[in-house]
């Protein structure tokens, strides 16, 4: 079951300014009405260029505001920044630091020419599995072997097969791509 909650123009016990995460959205509400997980709720601390955390209704951090986002669940939050994805408990501790989105294949097609009987040549086209995946973290992704083993960090926007061996990367924020081999190391 999954719980979310917080309360804006709400102060820390540290003093600083706070907002209600629900959503995307800000709502106003008295911390009696909007708490969740044993009296905590989801904060946005507008110190630190509005990164989230969870508070219980002393105003004490449970989880400290190091979060582009939380998503509180009873038992346990999932935090996330950029290429990062785990779950905590409400003491701080990591549970789990290796959370994916998903995971898709990575699939390439041949194209294949042969001359038929007629004398015209004709194109076979197979999409073939690469053996590789790429695994998505919030909005990046990384390379990922058949074992499960993470080859790169999730740090690129998308990721293709061009054959068995070689896969386009396009870097986060930029048109720039890279070409990687199957360890993950840039081609020159």
């Amino acid at each position: 079951m999954q719980v979310w909650s917080c309360r804006p123009s709400a102060v820390s016990a540290d003093g600083h300014r706070l907002a209600c995460l629900h959503f995307l959205s800000l709502l106003y509400h008295d911390l009696r009405e909007v708490t969740v997980a044993d009296g905590a709720a989801v904060m946005l601390d507008y110190r630190d260029d509005g990164l989230c955390g969870v508070i219980d209704t002393l105003g004490n951090w449970l989880i400290q505001p190091e979060y582009k986002s939380v998503t509180a669940y009873r038992e346990f939050a999932i935090v996330t920044n950029p290429g990062v994805h785990m779950m905590v408990d409400y003491s701080g501790n990591i549970l789990e630091e290796n959370l994916v989105d998903y995971v898709s294949s990575l699939d390439y097609w041949t194209n294949e020419r042969y001359v038929k009987t007629d004398g015209t040549v004709g194109v076979v086209n197979e999409q073939l599995a690469s053996g590789m995946f790429a695994y998505y973290v919030g909005n990046l992704c990384g390379l990922m072997d058949a074992h499960g083993h993470r080859i790169t960090p999730p740090v690129y926007k998308y990721i293709e097969a061009e054959s068995s061996d070689l896969f386009t990367a396009s870097i986060h924020d930029s048109g720039s791509h890279v070409i990687l081999n199957r360890q993950g190391k840039v081609v020159n």
